[in-house]
């Protein structure tokens, strides 16, 4: 396929990432930040992050062709064994609820280069620090002699997003049949010697036939056993069921909440190209993931040039994991003088590390994002290297608002989504 050496390449990347600190190969300049700023989070806390990718005996490996007005865009997925795990040295947490998982990369490219064109990756930059010449995929994860990390615009084609969900409808396997029938025969056979046992007393005592007593009190064991074992399996086995649909109908319950994004690109892009054909609704989904992930593991939330609302977001100081569920919702569009206001509705796993302990939780987060609307979709603006509409100089906007050579503050949103609120809705 296509994209089988990327999907390869950025998939060990992403597992050894948080061990050797080198950003994985074709993330996007989006995804950079984000993982950057995740990375510095979890160090601040003490905490080690691992992320295992098993591969499973049938990978299914597939790439997904996603309609796409101005970038061509692939849904690339893979099945593994995958399992996260933080700990902080004395407490943990691992998520590996199920044996098989879907990895799915959104894969983005440009539509202007030629067929024939060469990766762009390949090409061969020189380090402004200390000269040494490496490619362009090399260079985006810090210079391999120096050490330094300097901005590189983004490389196409790129991972734009990436998140991981359990495969559906996990099936009832046999083992769980045989450990419900094992279970009958311990509950059965004791209450069936119980009653064998009372009905020898109740037998002997009145009437003094020891031999006959022991015989209708094994007669009643062995009858029992037989009667009680079947009725208390049968009992397990609509207990079963029933948290089988309980779990179901809180999926399905789940499923009907989230089953609204489905129409959400349709509906999202249909809004924005009033204003703008060029518009992606794959770059602007995985731009709020970045968007979140760097406002969240943020430690300098005021300056961040992505969030320009004031909404209390200190409960993100504890987040240490953000997962992707893999469905944004479009709530509403509305153009408020100059400015394009869209809300969405972003499904998330999340953890947090408070007082020494682990929690996971399943939200929503509603967010609110605002754009100009003559602001066009670049394949090549971001607001991680913005050049100063006063003086011109270029400097990473999500680290500070202020220009550090003029002072002049950039208002981002006049050139790409800016968020302007942030809402947390608990699942549980």
């Amino acid at each position: 396929m296509k994209y089988d050496e990327l999907r390869e390449n950025f998939i060990t990347g992403l597992s050894e990432f948080y061990s050797n600190n080198v950003i994985p190969p074709r993330a996007s300049i989006n995804m950079r930040r984000a993982l950057t700023e995740h990375k510095k989070r979890l160090d601040s806390k003490g905490i080690t992050y691992s992320e295992t990718y098993t591969p499973v005996e049938e990978p299914r490996v597939k790439e997904l062709e996603v309609l796409s007005y101005a970038f061509p865009t692939k849904d690339v997925s893979e099945h593994f064994d995958i399992a996260t795990e933080l700990t902080d040295g004395k407490c943990g947490i691992r998520r590996n609820d199920e044996k098989d998982n879907i990895l799915h990369l959104q894969v983005i490219d440009r539509r202007d280069k030629e067929e024939g064109d060469s990766n762009e990756g390949e090409v061969i930059l020189v380090c402004p620090n200390c000269g040494s010449r490496a490619d362009a995929d090399t260079l985006a994860g810090g210079c391999p002699m120096c050490g330094t990390k300097f901005q590189i615009d983004g490389l196409y084609p790129c991972v734009n997003a990436y998140y991981h969900r359990p495969y559906p409808l996990p099936s009832q396997t046999d083992d769980a049949t045989v450990d419900r029938f094992k279970l009958a025969i311990k509950i059965g056979g004791a209450l069936a010697v119980c009653l064998g046992v009372y009905s020898f007393f109740v037998n002997f005592i009145p009437s003094g036939r020891l031999f006959q007593s022991l015989i209708i009190g094994a007669g009643n064991v062995v009858m029992g056993a037989f009667i009680i074992i079947l009725v208390v399996y049968a009992i397990l086995t609509v207990i079963f069921a029933g948290r089988t649909i309980a779990g179901g109908v809180k999926v399905a319950a789940d499923t009907l909440d989230m089953a609204g994004a489905n129409m959400s690109k349709v509906r999202t892009e249909r809004e924005v190209r009033k204003y703008d054909l060029a518009f992606s609704y794959e770059v602007f989904e995985g731009k709020i993931l970045s968007a979140i992930r760097t406002i969240a593991y943020s430690d300098d939330r005021k300056n961040c040039g992505l969030y320009i609302g004031d909404d209390d977001l200190t409960f993100m100081d504890d987040l240490v994991d953000i997962r992707y569920r893999g469905a944004s919702k479009f709530e509403e569009a509305t153009l408020t003088g100059d400015y394009l206001h869209i809300t969405m509705t972003v499904y998330l796993d999340n953890i947090y590390y408070t007082g020494y302990c682990f929690t996971q939780k399943r939200e929503k987060f509603i967010v609110s994002l605002v754009r100009h609307k003559d602001a066009k979709t670049s394949s090549t603006f971001t607001a991680y290297s913005l050049n100063c509409p006063t003086c011109g100089a270029s400097y990473d906007a999500v680290l500070s608002r202020v220009c550090p050579c003029c002072g002049a503050t950039a208002d981002v949103s006049g050139f790409d989504w800016s968020i302007n609120r942030i809402v947390r809705v608990s699942n549980e």
